[in-house]
């Protein structure tokens, strides 16, 4: 088991603020399992307009930090070829619930479980737990 800080994070993968969705990630067993960390801040710029007044975090940025935890965990399992993270596509999301919402000043926790690979194919399933409450769910599939 090993934990990617932000520094390796940054190294590893091409997002950038203010789409890099994660802090760091720990727990990772490659190509297995991984938690992605992120800490939202009130000062996020997608709060200010989601929704004025009452703001929360857009689904899709809770889609988009699981399919950034399940590139790190995927591109870290040598065991089969190097891969270019640059070349990782989010190809289908499905069965995603989003039971309580993300708001400014959490501490959120996006857990992935790779379920198979099949060739470029990488299948997960996901669950994020803020304050010890199930937040988020669903599968994502990935193209490396």
């Amino acid at each position: 088991m090993m934990d990617v800080d932000h520094a390796q994070l940054l190294a590893l993968i091409p997002h950038r603020p203010p789409i890099l969705m994660l802090d760091e990630v720990t727990g990772v067993v490659p190509g297995e399992r991984g938690s992605g960390v992120r800490s939202f801040a009130a000062t996020d710029s997608y709060f200010s307009g989601h929704f004025r007044g009452n703001p929360i975090l857009p689904g899709v940025l809770t889609i988009e930090a699981f399919a950034q935890t399940a590139l790190v965990v995927s591109i870290l399992d040598h065991s089969r070829g190097q891969f270019d993270a640059a070349q990782g596509r989010l190809v289908k999301c499905s069965e995603m619930a989003f039971m309580e919402p993300i708001f400014p000043d959490m501490n959120v926790v996006f857990s992935i479980v790779i379920e198979r690979r099949v060739g470029r194919f990488v299948f997960v399933s996901c669950s994020a737990l803020a304050k010890d409450v199930t937040v988020a769910a669903g599968k994502l599939t990935l193209k490396l």
